[in-house]
């Protein structure tokens, strides 16, 4: 058996199995005679546990994720003889529910939860029997459960899923109902700490053994080889990933690309960006990039392109203008952004739920505004092609080590500011600028270039969000935008050309040596009246945070801050970067 596992066969035999519930028994159990060698063949003893001093070795002291949206691993103990004759019809009823149970959780399909490991134990000791017990210290009824729980048998099982305690709470209530007591037969863990604290009593680390079938969020998350770092510094590579590991340090950060798209973003950019930051989300990467038509039949979903017609719109609409893509980081990163977004048809996302991201922002099918990351290799990819030169992280994650990211640590662009110049677009200087979509047609229109600081980026209620939000409610039109990371002799520069004083030189040149927001940006008199047009707002926070961003104080010094930041900007700009005359 061991052999034909190693093999892979025993997994191909059980998928190939068709209406397993007319299944005969006897094709299941194979008789041989007991011996201690066969026992150690299988294993060992089925029901033996952890040695009791390994246990407090192996208990952490770091906090435990809460975070529900995420996988979670629970512990079940069903305990007495009366309930372990109904335990296998309620492990069908929460391992392979019904479609009507699949459907409550949108966004993964099938919803069951995933059987990391199973032990059936004739009696519990004492020391089980109190981490398992739903009774507290010093309750009336804790000596009574610990007694009844430790005199019979048990079956324990480790489970995981998506809102596993929620979930598994409501399966309990639904099928064995209590009122007036706390259920003492049907036992969960109440929080990822207690789970982890009873998992410890009853397994192994070889005992809890992932299942990549019953993995339906397996496409939006780190593959299993992904290292993950044990309590002890240890590491663990393989098929299956180290469950205790993952109890102790919860999923890894992940990365995925959000691409706003042609048209989409040049007026939205404060309201989306605060979009993000009220998911969670952290910016590490964002730049302005033209999509050509191998880069736009890569996001295009499988069942467009099998519409000739409908794929070259696609294709057309993405080719039509630059787009702005971004880098996020969270946990649980792809999946999170995925069910944010909706549907990718917007008017199916107003008919489902109107605040969904492209049900904000899209205007049809075609341009629908916003795309995302669809699976972990996606980003991965997506994320190695926009950002060959790395994200800016304030540390390297084990997602980015194991797939080779790199962290930037000074701005490329910037280098090579001596190959460009700005010049005026030829386009709208020539009456032409209707047929670039611009409304900016006044001679009086300029294009000015901000920095957002590091300590505008930070903070529960970042203060350049502020400032995008006043950019827009004073008619500023952005026409470039991305982040950028200055080593400390760029710092330098960048503080010279913004013209600080000696007294405030040596403490912006701190700021932008972290993450600095760079925008592009044109209105009347956007550089010459920049400083009035802020200072007008009613608003005192908003105030504040215009004191911190950095603005040029002449057009002249503008155009050349913008050919230093930026390599390309918006078609509607009234400004166009071009290569520096040899």
């Amino acid at each position: 058996m061991n052999d034909l596992a190693e093999q892979g066969l025993l997994g191909v035999i059980r998928t190939n199995i068709l209406h397993p519930e007319k299944l005969d028994h006897n094709m299941c159990f194979h008789a041989v005679p007991f011996s201690d060698s066969l026992l150690q063949s299988l294993g060992g003893s089925l029901h033996s546990v952890p040695d009791s001093g390994a246990v407090w070795h192996m208990q952490s002291r770091q906090p435990f994720s809460l975070d529900c949206e995420v996988e979670q691993v629970v512990v079940l103990t069903i305990s007495g003889r009366q309930a372990l004759q109904k335990a296998g019809h309620f492990l069908r009823h929460i391992l392979r529910p019904k479609p009507k149970i699949q459907e409550s959780m949108p966004g993964t399909g099938f919803q069951g939860f995933e059987l990391l490991g199973l032990k059936w134990m004739p009696c519990l000791s004492w020391a089980q029997a109190t981490a398992i017990t739903p009774y507290e210290v010093g309750e009336h009824p804790w000596q009574e459960s610990v007694d009844q729980l430790a005199s019979s048998p048990a079956l324990v099982c480790a489970l995981r899923r998506i809102h596993a305690f929620s979930t598994l709470a409501n399966a309990i209530k639904e099928f064995v109902p209590v009122t007036g007591k706390r259920q003492v037969h049907f036992i969960m863990s109440a929080t990822p700490e207690v789970a982890f604290l009873q998992a410890i009593h009853f397994f192994t680390e070889r005992d809890l053994v992932s299942d990549s079938h019953r993995r339906p969020v397996l496409k939006y998350v780190a593959p299993p080889e992904i290292h993950y770092k044990s309590e002890s510094g240890g590491k663990h590579r393989g098929q299956t990933e180290s469950i205790f590991s993952y109890m102790l340090s919860g999923p890894p950060l992940l990365y995925t690309v959000l691409l706003l798209k042609p048209g989409s973003w040049s007026s939205n950019l404060g309201r989306i960006l605060c979009k993000i930051e009220l998911q969670k989300f952290v910016l590490v990467g964002m730049k302005l990039v033209t999509l050509t038509t191998e880069d736009s039949l890569q996001i295009i979903p499988p069942e467009t392109k099998k519409d000739q017609h409908l794929c070259q719109a696609h294709c057309d609409y993405l080719t039509s203008a630059p787009s702005l893509v971004l880098c996020l980081q969270r946990i649980n990163a792809i999946l999170k952004l995925l069910d944010l977004l909706g549907p990718d048809d917007p008017q199916l996302c107003k008919a489902q739920d109107q605040f969904f991201w492209r049900a904000q922002y899209g205007t049809s099918s075609v341009q629908n505004a916003l795309y995302g990351s669809t699976s972990y290799k996606a980003a991965i990819r997506e994320i190695k092609h926009f950002f060959p030169d790395g994200l800016i992280c304030d540390h390297q994650s084990i997602v980015l080590e194991a797939e080779q990211i790199p962290r930037m640590t000074c701005d490329v662009i910037f280098n090579r500011r001596a190959q460009r110049q700005t010049l005026k677009n030829q386009l709208c200087s020539s009456g032409l600028s209707e047929k670039i979509g611009t409304p900016f047609t006044s001679a009086l229109c300029q294009t000015t270039c901000l920095l957002f600081p590091s300590r505008t980026l930070g903070g529960s209620s970042p203060a350049y969000l502020q400032g995008l939000e006043q950019l827009s409610s004073k008619a500023f039109h952005i026409t470039g935008a991305r982040l950028a990371l200055f080593d400390q002799s760029q710092a330098q520069f960048v503080a010279e050309l913004y013209s600080l004083q000696d007294s405030l030189s040596a403490k912006f040149k701190a700021e932008i040596t972290g993450p600095c927001l760079l925008v592009a940006a044109q209105r009347d008199n956007a550089v010459t009246c920049f400083h009035s047009l802020m200072a007008s707002h009613s608003l005192q926070e908003d105030q504040k945070c215009a004191a911190f961003i950095l603005s040029p104080q002449s057009q002249r010094k503008a155009a050349r801050m913008i050919s230093c930041f930026f390599d390309s900007l918006t078609p509607d700009s009234i400004h166009q970067i071009v290569p520096q005359a040899s």
